[in-house]
């Protein structure tokens, strides 16, 4: 039945529907309950099919298996746990069933009862398997306990001196958890000895962990001339496709399912290759394995995303309608429409939708995913209630990190403090868990205690790069450039492909005046990561920095081919060949990208963006009015349009994109809106639009610095320091807010009030010195009638600049050029020194990966 299913799939139903018809063997009954797991409208039947194959056959382990799928779906994870101990206990040499019990243990908070059952299998066993030994090492790698993986690994080695292929899956091991000499050791070994399949896939995976792709290709390859339908074919697209060969790929693809055209397996790879890609022939190949199985929600879903990417809403929602036919309430559906709702800007579907996959697993992450739906305010309330189910309910810790960022940006400072305490005691074993505990000390300055926090978490978590990568963060704060270095070079020996580690270790090299050996570090870093874009931007700006702009610009072509919506590096390459002699810049790459999927706003955006540079607006309006207004991307759309506008002298129709034909607030366009209007001297209706907004996020940075900017040239001094008490209190964190916070008690006389604003910015971030150099905002703005009339009275702008100075200024001597050139230059380079040391620590900040759909 699972053979027709391949070529058939209406006749294997059919075939199944008679087999289970009258006296049946209820066995028949497990396997339509597998295929009719995923629809959530059937779970009564699926339950009623378990319980009767396995009242039947109580001695098989796969129905108690397929019951804790049920169970977990239904969010009753307790009796999940307890049919995969069952599961696990009548299979003993199913080593997937033993580790997905793990895995639930795990999740449960029953660390040491998951362990538990292993180490007695492993006792059990042992000697006849090296399976479980290398499941026990690989739940101790799972909970970052590598001295124990190790010390079980050597085990198995001891017991089983001469088998080879257990040598083999002992090497693939140690090359998951860095170990490569030891693994290239062990394979050396027994080459010639082991099974070719077996050892041509330890060799392949230790040569890409190497960054020796070609060498992981060429195993890959001999292992698919043995076994043509052999699971390496994934891991060969994987390599091509790290190594820009794309097209590469899809032909190999395309050269096997014409061998075998029934191969589904190879079918949804080929389609997820081609959608992930943007690929031309992504819908066709979609479209194709719907119409041989139109049931396939796979597909329906995957061809809904794939016209969200071409901007298609409305197709992609007609094809979120089909997928909803064949399973209403599985849970990627659900995702998938909250994803339509952003890129369609509705907020109320996207929390609707999310809502519904909440209903159906209520995850930690997926409720903090839907925090993000709501105001600011409501957004800081609904935090504080979900502390305790986001530390309980929190697996591998990304609900606990998501949860951390999100109160830091909503300016729940304290709270964020005391989560991140809260959840290293509750949940010690969650190497996340410590990892925002550091941050935090970090912010509230305890270095101290922060480099305490960061030794014990080397100690306990030895073999998680990440851990040193914290660990020199600390170092750098505590200004200790060795320790730093020495740190990040251990996070990259334990993972040489790791960018995020690369990167640092190339930053803090730089910092130190050693160049040429930062140089290396980004090209090992990029032939073990040669798909990382972090590093290739960070190699093309030291290209400049060092005056080789070919080479600057090679690199900075590869990065925006494999991310065309970068637009900041867009803007580098533009600058860095119109430099070289290039009228054009890389408006004809962009151009290029257009053309292939010109209603994108992932290649329109980046043409427009230049075109508005090179002050090209017609032709700037023309790329955007063919580029639909999709998610974080309509923002950006309505601000290249504000600027085109701006730019031609149409100044309503700049600010009508801004805030819309209908004058509504539009919070993250409301700041550019109030900045036209003061270009054109219309301070009033820039303070409306900024006031307006603040009635939607009161808590917004942007727009509460705007007031604090705004206020003082209304006539509204005293409103000025209300809003900078406001930012201080929604961001006690930002150094930003304090100086915002002097500058408005200066302008009002509290002077007490504004030094200790500024003694608070200064121990926040002892480089900022924004607020003690920035000049004081006038009262309300100069009448160009009054400055006529005081020309036309004679009176010299040197003399009324001494007639309103202060006693200080009157009384200081006259020198030549101070009045202009000694305080202005002395103001800008006060500035570029603040500009420089906020540059270096923003380069050195963690930046968090948002998790993708």
């Amino acid at each position: 039945m699972r053979v027709l299913r391949r070529v058939d799939i209406q006749k294997a139903e059919a075939a199944l529907a008679v087999a289970c018809e009258g006296d049946h063997d209820p066995l028949f009954d497990e396997v339509r309950a597998a295929d009719a797991l995923e629809d959530v409208r059937r779970r009564h039947e699926v339950q009623r099919w378990l319980g009767a194959s396995i009242g039947a056959r109580p001695d098989r382990g796969p129905g108690y298996a397929l019951r804790a799928r049920l169970f977990r779906g239904l969010g009753d994870h307790g009796r999940a746990l307890d049919e995969l101990r069952f599961a696990s206990c009548l299979e003993p040499t199913d080593e997937a069933l033993a580790l997905d019990y793990f895995h639930t243990a795990h999740a449960l908070g029953q660390t040491e009862v998951g362990l538990q059952h292993l180490k007695a299998r492993t006792a059990a066993t042992g000697r006849r398997s090296a399976g479980p030994h290398l499941t026990l090492a690989r739940a101790y790698d799972l909970v970052d306990d590598g001295p124990r993986a190790t010390a079980v690994v050597d085990e198995l080695l001891a017991l089983r001196p001469d088998d080879a292929d257990a040598r083999c899956a002992v090497a693939v091991a140690l090359v998951d958890r860095g170990e490569l000499d030891r693994a290239r050791a062990l394979l050396a070994e027994v080459e010639g000895k082991a099974h070719r399949v077996p050892h041509l896939r330890a060799v392949a995976r230790l040569a890409r962990r190497e960054g020796d792709l070609e060498r992981a290709a060429e195993a890959l390859c001999e292992i698919l001339t043995v076994n043509p339908l052999d699971e390496a074919h994934e891991a060969l697209v994987e390599t091509w496709v790290h190594g820009d060969q794309l097209s590469r790929a899809i032909e190999h693809l395309d050269a096997t399912l014409s061998r075998f055209p029934h191969q589904r397996r190879l079918l949804v790879l080929r389609a997820q290759l081609l959608r992930e890609h943007h690929h031309p022939r992504a819908l066709e190949v979609l479209d194709a394995l719907i119409a041989d199985d139109p049931t396939n929600g796979w597909a329906l879903r995957e061809r809904a995303i794939a016209l969200s990417d071409l901007g298609r809403l409305a197709d992609a929602e007609a094809a979120c309608a089909a997928a909803s036919v064949v399973a209403p309430d599985h849970p990627s559906l659900h995702h998938l429409r909250s994803l339509l709702g952003q890129l369609a800007g509705d907020v109320e579907g996207t929390r609707a939708a999310l809502s519904r996959v909440l209903a159906i697993d209520p995850d930690a992450a997926v409720r903090v995913a839907y925090l993000q739906t709501f105001p600011a305010l409501e957004r800081s309330e609904r935090l504080r209630a979900m502390v305790d189910e986001v530390v309980a309910r929190s697996v591998s810790g990304d609900a606990i990190h998501t949860w951390f960022e999100l109160a830091v940006q909503n300016g729940l400072a304290t709270e964020a403090r005391v989560f991140a305490e809260r959840a290293l005691e509750e949940r010690p074993e969650l190497f996340l868990a410590g990892s925002i505990a550091l941050r935090a000390r970090l912010q509230a300055g305890e270095l101290d205690a922060a480099e305490a926090l960061a030794t014990a978490m080397l100690r306990r978590f030895p073999h998680v790069p990440r851990a040193w990568v914290d660990a020199a963060q600390v170092a750098a704060q505590r200004g200790d450039p060795a320790a730093e270095i020495e740190r990040l070079e251990r996070a990259v020996a334990q993972s040489p492909g790791y960018d995020v580690a690369v990167e640092r270790l190339a930053q803090a090299l730089v910092a130190t005046g050693q160049r040429p050996r930062a140089k290396a570090v980004l090209e090992q870093g990029l032939r073990f990561s040669p798909g990382s874009l972090t590093l290739l931007d960070l190699r093309s700006r030291l290209f400049f920095q060092d005056d080789d702009a070919a080479g600057a610009i090679r690199f900075a072509e590869t990065f925006v081919r494999r991310q065309p919506t970068e637009i900041g590096v867009w803007a580098s390459l533009h600058r860095w060949k119109k430099g070289a002699g290039e009228p054009e810049g890389a408006i004809p790459l962009a151009r290029l990208e257009h053309a292939r999927g010109p209603a994108h706003a992932r290649h329109g955006m980046p043409l427009a963006r230049l075109l508005v540079d090179d002050g090209k607006a017609d032709e700037a309006l023309q790329v955007l009015s063919a580029m639909p207004h999709v998610g974080h991307g309509r923002l950006a759309v309505q601000r290249l349009r504000a600027r085109a506008h701006e730019l031609r002298g149409d100044h309503a129709a700049a600010i009508e994109a801004c805030l819309g034909a209908d004058g509504g607030p539009e919070p993250r366009l409301a700041v550019l809106a109030a900045q036209l209007h003061e270009a054109h001297g219309e301070w009033t209706e820039a303070w409306d639009v900024i006031e307006r907004s603040l009635s939607v996020e009161a808590n917004d940075a942007e727009l509460l610095q705007a007031a604090c900017d705004l206020a003082p040239r209304v006539g509204r001094s005293a409103e000025a320091a209300t809003f900078a008490r406001r930012l201080v209190t929604a961001h006690p964190e930002d150094e930003v807010s304090h100086g915002h916070l002097a500058g408005a008690l200066l302008a009002v006389g509290d002077r007490e009030a504004a030094r200790a604003a500024f003694v608070e910015a200064h121990r926040m971030a002892p480089g900022y010195v924004w607020a003690a150099t920035a000049p004081r905002p006038r009262a309300r703005p100069v009448d160009a009638s009054r400055r006529g009339a005081a020309r036309a009275r004679g009176s010299p702008p040197r003399a009324r600049r001494r007639a309103h100075a202060g006693p200080a200024d009157r009384a200081r001597p006259r020198r030549r050029g101070d009045d202009r050139g000694g305080p202005l230059r002395a103001r800008r380079e006060a500035r570029r020194r603040c500009s420089a040391a906020r540059g270096a620590a923003h380069l050195r900040a963690p930046r968090p990966r948002e998790p993708r759909l």
